[in-house]
């Protein structure tokens, strides 16, 4: 017979070992028993590794392919309609509530398509170690303000409540990344609101201290929907995965919120857990970061910031400048040119970055948006290029690449300053003030 089995060792460890054993006969007759034991323990445990990596990968394939699917189904739903709305504009004695309307839809479309996309990058970023924290000082309050803001109308309109609570005490000005932490409570809240029917979402804030110099806040967000199994919360912050194919196919989604956001809060320091909501049914998300703890008068400062952002696209404080655009996209082109001129500019385009130093080199611009990626010549060749010539004008690099690195790479080859696209009017034309120096 062979046989594996599990002794116990003298120090109390297990250890798998291989039996084998054959009979000696005598004239037919059993005589004794020859055989060996052999430690095949680190044999076993390798090959136990490899059968449930070998399941992981399988299961990571089937799930990658839903993924993949429904990811199809994500993106073309938001391109349909842009598509579909834009063709409509075309046509013509549309009044103008209907168009009004078709814009409405365009944009609201756009967004959930950019959030998708947004989503998609941040992950791989995450994934790849390459995730940007940029920590700055704000206001907490404004940023739970904001939150609460986006989803009051949409939980009115399903007849939910929608309330928070901050502890007393909770310092308002922190030092951490407003940007990141927005994400993860944008795809918390947003998830509750989405999965709750009936009853409505609490959000509660807490905080408690780490050390001298920070705290660790707590945010639960307690919802009233439709609950989570154990089995359903152990795989929840995995990549691609929902509570089931049956929430994809009821509510839509791609299933990577919840996996981003919990690499959002370790990055912050913290962490995301989920709770049963054991008062009443739904579930328990609890967001936890560190936050330094900052001064209050830096608030007036970035409030006052905000003021001359609005000031400079109300008033047209571009007027007089004259701004080269190189970009080889018509549609960013136009983009651009349209919110220079609406804020007083004069705008000239190229469509590469040959041209941009050719009629750079030729004619006088206040400041140049240097697209990066072009054909026969980049923007970071464009710009040394007219640096080497003795080019010493602003020069703003555009690209769809938020990463430090890519910020590092504009300023090594001359460039000024540097924006991520899609564009927002307020940072270009304050980009572009304070380049060129307008009070």
């Amino acid at each position: 017979f062979e046989v594996e089995h599990r002794f116990r060792r003298g120090d109390g460890a297990y250890r798998w070992f291989l039996v084998r054993a054959v009979p000696s006969l005598i004239g037919g007759e059993l005589k004794r028993w020859y055989g060996s034991i052999t430690d095949v323990h680190d044999q076993k445990t390798f090959s136990d590794q490899l059968a449930k990596a070998k399941d992981e990968a399988e299961r990571a394939n089937q799930t990658k392919s839903f993924f993949l699917a429904n990811m199809s189904h994500e993106i073309r739903t938001p391109l349909s309609a842009i598509l579909g709305f834009t063709e409509l504009l075309k046509e013509e004695d549309i009044p103008p509530l209907e168009k009004s309307q078709y814009l409405d839809t365009i944009t609201r479309n756009g967004v959930a398509l950019t959030k998708i996309i947004d989503d998609i990058l941040d992950l791989a970023k995450v994934e790849s170690g390459k995730l940007d924290v940029e920590k700055i000082d704000f206001s907490f309050f404004d940023l739970i303000d904001d939150v609460m803001d986006l989803f009051r109308e949409r939980s009115r309109g399903k007849g939910l409540f929608l309330r928070f609570h901050i502890a007393k005490d909770t310092p308002n000005r922190i030092y951490s990344d407003p940007t990141r932490l927005r994400q993860i409570l944008i795809n918390i809240v947003g998830n509750a609101v989405k999965f709750t029917e009936f009853g409505g979402i609490t959000i509660e804030v807490s905080t408690s201290h780490q050390n001298d110099r920070s705290l660790r806040y707590r945010i639960a967000v307690i919802d009233t929907g439709v609950g989570l199994s154990a089995e359903q919360r152990s795989r929840l912050f995995e990549p691609f995965m929902q509570a089931d194919n049956s929430t994809t196919r009821k509510f839509g989604g791609t299933g990577l919120g919840l996996a981003l956001s919990q690499r959002l809060a370790a990055a912050l320091g913290g962490e995301i857990t989920i709770e049963e909501n054991r008062i009443l049914r739904g579930s328990v998300f609890i967001i936890s970061f560190l936050a330094e703890i900052r001064a209050d008068q830096v608030e007036l400062e970035r409030d006052q910031l905000k003021v001359s952002q609005a000031e400079a696209v109300a008033s047209g404080k571009l007027s007089g400048l004259y701004v080269l655009v190189a970009d080889d996209s018509p549609d960013n082109l136009f983009l651009a040119k349209r919110i220079l001129t609406k804020n007083g500019a004069k705008v000239k385009t190229v469509a590469n970055g040959s041209e941009a130093v050719t009629v750079a080199l030729e004619e006088h611009f206040d400041v140049i948006l240097m697209d990066i990626q072009m054909p026969v010549m980049d923007g970071y060749e464009a710009t040394r290029a007219l640096r080497e010539a003795g080019y010493a004008r602003p020069i703003i690099a555009l690209t769809a690449h938020a990463m430090a690195e890519e910020r590092a790479k504009s300023i090594q080859a001359g460039c000024n300053g540097h924006l991520t696209k899609p564009l927002n009017q307020g940072d270009l034309v304050e980009g572009i003030r304070n380049l060129v120096n307008r009070p």
